[in-house]
């Protein structure tokens, strides 16, 4: 009575795997086949990948400006190395906004499904640990980003934008062959102060948005996604 009691439990629990693993290989699927090519399109958050361009070609030309008035005072020197940090976290922000839904849903969420499957078929504690750390990575690399672009946005739109289109339209007439020329000049006309105090407008503004806030939202994302798992 007793084997014949084991025998059913085995088989129970061999369905039980097998539909597991019937999950885990239609979830890797649709992640390969659907999710990966919609987050990976060229509509794939758009506005996002607007406002990110839009934001580098100011940095870039603010912070050009900045260095050719480094020689002037080192005021601008270091306003010139916020813009490249911010340059930076943008472009690096652009980047993993492009591919990271693509890497998430094509390679990291698939190889998590497989662990998970190996991890239920032979009951292994690490297998189970490489998939909840691959879901967590994979998960983190296509939402992470995203809402942190979207924090920075909502935050210049609604608090910062004053300030920046002030320095924008200051600033923005000296783009071009003969900008930096003229810049220098109005140096020399306005003062240093002046000037800088511009700077401080726009480097405000890209600090609070391009570093801080988008640091800060990441980290929150990633330890709500640590609880999760």
């Amino acid at each position: 009575m007793d084997e014949v009691k084991s025998d059913i439990f085995d088989k129970l629990l061999t369905v039980h795997k097998l539909l597991v693993v019937g999950v885990c290989v239609v979830l890797a699927l649709v992640s390969f086949f659907v999710l990966a090519p919609f987050l990976s399109g060229a509509d794939s958050y758009q506005g996002l990948q607007d406002f990110l361009t839009a934001r580098l070609a100011v940095a870039g030309l603010f912070g050009a400006l900045a260095t050719a008035a480094s020689t002037i005072s080192d005021v601008f020197a270091t306003f010139a190395r916020l813009f490249l940090a911010a340059s930076v976290a943008l472009s690096l922000e652009k980047i993993l906004l492009l591919f990271g839904g693509k890497l998430a849903f094509k390679f990291i969420i698939p190889v998590a499904l497989l662990a998970l499957t190996i991890a239920v078929w032979t009951a292994s504690r690490r297998f189970a640990k490489i998939a909840a750390s691959l879901v967590l990575v994979g998960v983190f690399a296509a939402v992470g980003v995203p809402v942190s672009v979207a924090v920075s946005q909502a935050v210049h739109n609604n608090i910062m934008v004053a300030e920046y289109e002030t320095a924008q339209s200051e600033l923005e007439q000296y783009d071009g062959i003969t900008g930096k020329a003229r810049f220098l000049l109005d140096i020399s006309k306005r003062g240093v102060e002046y000037i800088s105090a511009q700077f401080v407008n726009a480097v405000v503004s890209f600090v609070l948005t391009a570093l801080i806030i988008s640091l800060l939202t990441l980290w929150l994302v990633w330890k709500f996604l640590k609880t999760l798992f």
